[in-house]
């Protein structure tokens, strides 16, 4: 969290914003009394009498990337194909997918994922439909994966509940939620009975069940999954994707700071006065500190003042910064595109993966993480998929894979040219290629069926109707 948030990085301590101003004391000891050398004079000692404030400069590039990073993995959500020739089934789970929004809470997890390094998706149904809660460390969630004794998942969720430690444990075979302290007083208990949601009809106002350490369960519901199957699916990567880079942003903020301050300590010009007697004028207006020199008339004609021009840095400061911008954006595999590569370039598809190849390479290798438990969440979805569709086993038994497709920019034109092309040659169908297209509308397919008939009708039915209405009026024509 302190990566991605600036205000909280080490630049700003006070160890590097803040330059100590050193001056001389009388050292004394715990009493108060001075202490003296052995020729009786007191002893004197430096301490910091004040600070002087640096400038200092800091970044956001760690949320920056890690957020990037996000939207090209998530930015398109995820798919699901099923592997055989139930495709009634197949556009049922797609469509319980849309209406329940799990590529939404996809993007949630793996933002949660960059951001904090792990999270977990809860699945559940509730009034008829699917509905879904993303636990994160950016909502106050702390997550604790482990295991039963038959070595099935279990979560354990940490967080706070009207002023009180909460935990909630998701196991495959039931639902708990236990809460810290005594019982709850009317004033609570009035909120909980109003309170609705995943547990809200299994929470036991007078329950006893109580843990050696003062937990109370308030809640126990069985789990709404077959035997062995966890409705929470925890996600952990081994590091965010700007860890990498960490050290090298670290060593950008402090030079980018360096030469702010230098910018600062060299605004104004430094003179240099050769004189034998210099003073400080009283100030009389705004325009700055009056400085004056006394002496004799030899003394006078030999004093000189100079300005001082400050050093010019900006050559070699801007190497440096750009050669630390270069190392950040190439361990991290980032990708800074600017609109001046696409007026000057071409803006195909083709074009933009070239540019993206980094990207495109970072993602290809963070996906396994994810790909597990991915798969995991899907078993989850179409076993609950099937008890509120009521399919008796059709969906939750259906073979499916799943995936996803990394958001790069496209071409948008150039890519329905290219999948009418592959429908007018025959290697691929209509609905893949409007699935592929980003219409997932499963019912588009057959409204475009019948206005095609009824066009081909109308084609057909028009002309034929005017033709028999002549010949009903001026009779059949003949030949002459």
């Amino acid at each position: 969290m302190r990566e991605n948030t600036s205000s909280a990085h080490k630049i700003n301590s006070k160890y590097m914003s803040l330059r100590p101003i050193y001056d001389v004391r009388t050292k004394k000891d715990a009493q108060g009394n001075v202490l003296k050398d052995e020729d009786g004079k007191p002893i004197k000692e430096w301490f910091v009498a004040e600070f002087d404030k640096l400038e200092t400069v800091r970044y956001g590039l760690q949320r920056r990337i890690n957020l990037s990073k996000a939207a090209h993995l998530a930015g398109n959500g995820f798919w699901i194909t099923h592997e055989n020739k139930n495709h009634q089934s197949g556009e049922t789970l797609n469509s319980w997918k849309d209406s329940a929004g799990l590529d939404t809470a996809w993007q949630e997890l793996v933002q949660s994922c960059f951001l904090t390094g792990d999270g977990a998706i809860y699945l559940y149904m509730y009034g008829g439909s699917l509905h879904y809660q993303v636990f994160s460390y950016l909502k106050g969630d702390v997550l604790f994966p482990d295991y039963d004794q038959d070595h099935n998942p279990v979560i354990y969720r940490l967080y706070t509940l009207r002023g009180k430690r909460a935990v909630d444990i998701y196991a495959c075979d039931y639902i708990e939620t236990w809460i810290e302290g005594d019982k709850e007083s009317e004033k609570d208990q009035a909120w909980w009975v109003r309170f609705g949601g995943w547990f809200a009809k299994g929470l036991q106002w007078n329950s006893e069940v109580r843990s050696e350490d003062g937990w109370r369960r308030i809640s126990h519901t069985q789990s709404q999954t077959p035997k062995g199957m966890n409705q929470c699916t925890y996600w952990r990567i081994d590091d965010i994707p700007s860890g990498v880079c960490e050290q090298e942003v670290c060593s950008l903020e402090r030079a980018a700071s360096f030469v702010a301050d230098g910018v600062k300590s060299t605004s104004q010009a430094i003179l240099f006065l050769k004189a034998a007697n210099v003073e400080s004028l009283p100030e009389n207006d705004k325009t700055g500190k009056k400085i004056g020199v006394k002496g004799t008339v030899d003394e006078l004609a030999a004093s000189d003042a100079k300005f001082l021009a400050p050093p010019d840095l900006s050559s070699i400061a801007n190497v440096d910064l750009n050669n630390k911008h270069d190392s950040i954006l190439k361990s991290s595999m980032g990708v800074n595109i600017t609109a001046d590569v696409f007026r000057s370039g071409d803006p195909s598809t083709a074009s933009m993966k070239l540019l993206f190849t980094d990207a495109i390479i970072w993602c290809k290798n963070i996906f396994p993480q994810f790909y597990p438990q991915l798969k995991c969440f899907v078993e989850v979805f179409k076993q609950l998929t099937d008890k509120v569709t009521e399919s008796k086993g059709e969906i939750a038994t259906m073979r499916t894979s799943c995936g996803v497709d990394f958001w790069i920019p496209q071409n948008d034109s150039e890519v329905l040219k290219r999948e009418l092309d592959q429908v007018s040659a025959r290697v691929k169908s209509r609905q893949a290629a409007m699935s592929d297209i980003g219409n997932n509308h499963t019912e588009d397919y057959e409204q475009i069926r019948k206005e095609w008939e009824e066009e081909l009708r109308m084609k057909a039915e028009i002309p034929a109707k005017a033709k028999a209405e002549v010949e009903a009026e001026y009779g059949e024509p003949t030949e002459i």
